[in-house]
């Protein structure tokens, strides 16, 4: 956010079969305060069961912006989650995927502190705040079903808050190309159809998919 002016949401990127793997992008940076960077791309290919048991996790998400000075010193904003690739024979799902973003840093100056960086669950990353400019808060990464980070406060006078990163993409490909993700904690999480069944194709949410493993060559 600059001088109040609400930015543009930016079209998607990536491919949704995460062909080529691509890693998320940092935050736009601020007059003051840097970005948050971009998490990263994973790819885990075994040629038999691929299995994750409770407890464990996997963590591609964005880091948070840093707080901005006065007047046109902007916050930096949070960079986006990476990118989760699986492909196995089989998969069977107890653990934690997690591909969320930054928080944009607050602006105000003086007192304002830097976007959290993201964690390896359904809870969205928290911007900055700024006690003595409350309008001048980063804006909370996206998480969960809230795919888009939020953007950031500005308050008159004083610097803008930097906005929020949106999610990243997870995708799991298996020989049957069907997989449950009943057991699993998944950030972003599946599209919920109006029928009431999980979207993990397309449809409402490109974020998570699955396929069937190609062959060999």
């Amino acid at each position: 956010v600059t001088s109040g002016v609400a930015p543009v949401v930016p079209a998607t990127y990536g491919a949704v079969d995460l062909r080529p793997l691509a890693g998320g992008s940092s935050g736009g940076n601020g007059a003051a305060g840097g970005a948050g960077a971009g998490g990263g791309g994973i790819q885990i290919v075994t040629g038999g069961v691929f299995t994750m048991a409770q407890g464990s996790y996997i963590n591609v998400g964005g880091g948070g912006g840093n707080f901005g000075g006065d007047s046109t010193q902007n916050a930096g904003g949070g960079g986006t989650g990476g990118s989760i690739l699986i492909e196995a024979t089989s998969v069977s799902l107890s653990g934690i995927l997690a591909a969320n973003g930054g928080g944009g840093g607050a602006g105000g100056g003086g007192a304002a502190t830097s976007g959290g960086d993201s964690t390896p669950n359904t809870t969205a990353a928290p911007g900055g705040a700024n006690t003595g400019a409350p309008q001048s808060a980063g804006g909370a990464g996206g998480a969960a079903s809230a795919i888009d980070g939020l953007g950031g406060g500005d308050l008159a006078t004083y610097s803008a808050g930097g906005g929020g990163g949106g999610t990243g993409r997870i995708r799991v490909n298996t020989v049957a190309g069907n997989v449950s993700f009943a057991t699993a904690t998944l950030s972003p999480t599946a599209g919920i159809l109006t029928d009431g069944g999980t979207d993990v194709d397309g449809g409402t949410s490109s974020c998570v998919t699955q396929g069937i493993v190609r062959a060999a060559g």
